[in-house]
């Protein structure tokens, strides 16, 4: 039985940023800070420990620490989605096991990298995952991370696991999304996510019901307002947001870095990463600033 929040699941769920101090420890305020300003616009749904929140780079600890503190800001308001991603079946299961045991309400998880996999191992690797795991799970299809796209019809008989309640495209192919939507859409309480946030517009207008944006740490109210616009089929104003959505996609060129930069503009968090990355310089700071001025998400106090 699906917990309350995961039954009819949609709308928009932020891939959160992990915010740190100068010594990379976890900046808990301003993680605060980002979580009440997510749910206040409207989110549906906190995804931590994916990509965006550099989960390969923090140690088992700072896992740890990570979800307990977020399960406990969250409180209920909303569900929690945890990255569970490992090299490897049994540290997977490991993740989902802490996951389970500080609250999350559901895992998401990419076949394991390094090597490239076979169909066939990528389909009894979530098999055994589902099986094996307390909370839901939820396939994440990244191919230019795991170097392996989890084809239609593995997924459509992973559909049909119980524990498997959705899967998150990250893959930019947006003729597989839409083979995705219709061969998936059937299944009840099935939660089919977009990652790539330039294709927004399109996969919601064509069945998408959750939107999986790492922008939306940035301006996660410009992505509320864009789903409420699509349930109101006013895509003239839609199509305005998605515009300004993807000038914020810019901000992508300096991956995680520029990401937290804007944040730290916006006086949300600090602009600090796990090493070997790097902050951004002064130059493309002000690059930055300029992207968010063109969005029209800076106030006055914030262009100096």
């Amino acid at each position: 039985m699906l917990k309350e929040g995961l039954q009819d699941f949609n709308g928009i769920v932020p891939p959160l940023v992990t915010p740190l101090t100068e010594d990379e420890k976890i900046d808990e305020e301003a993680l605060q800070r980002l979580i009440n300003r997510l749910i206040n616009a409207k989110v549906k749904g906190v995804f931590i420990l994916g990509s965006t929140g550099e989960f390969p780079y923090l140690s088992r600890e700072e896992k740890k620490r990570l979800i307990m503190f977020t399960v406990n800001q969250v409180a209920g308001r909303v569900p929690v989605f945890v990255g569970a991603s490992a090299m490897g079946t049994k540290k997977v299961l490991r993740n989902l096991e802490t996951a389970s045991k500080f609250g999350a309400d559901a895992g998401v998880i990419t076949p394991p990298f390094y090597f490239p996999l076979k169909q066939k191992e990528v389909l009894l690797f979530y098999k055994k995952i589902a099986k094996s795991s307390d909370i839901p799970i939820v396939v994440y299809n990244f191919p230019q991370i795991t170097k392996v796209t989890i084809e239609i019809e593995t997924l459509k008989e992973l559909c049909e696991e119980k524990n498997i309640i959705g899967v998150k495209d990250t893959s930019g192919n947006f003729a597989y999304f839409q083979e995705l939507i219709r061969n998936l859409k059937h299944r009840e309480n099935f939660i089919i996510g977009q990652g790539d946030p330039s294709l927004i517009l399109a996969s919601l207008i064509c069945g998408a019901n959750c939107v999986i944006s790492s922008v939306a740490n940035v301006a996660p109210e410009l992505h509320t307002r864009l789903y409420e616009c699509v349930e109101k089929k006013d895509f003239r104003e839609a199509l305005l947001l998605q515009e300004r959505i993807t000038t914020l996609l810019k901000l992508e060129k300096g991956g995680i870095s520029a990401l937290k930069t804007a944040l730290s503009i916006l006086g949300l968090c600090s602009p600090f990463v796990t090493k070997p990355l790097l902050e951004v310089g002064s130059e493309e700071r002000k690059e930055i600033k300029t992207i968010l001025e063109e969005c029209g998400l800076l106030r006055n106090s914030q262009r100096e």
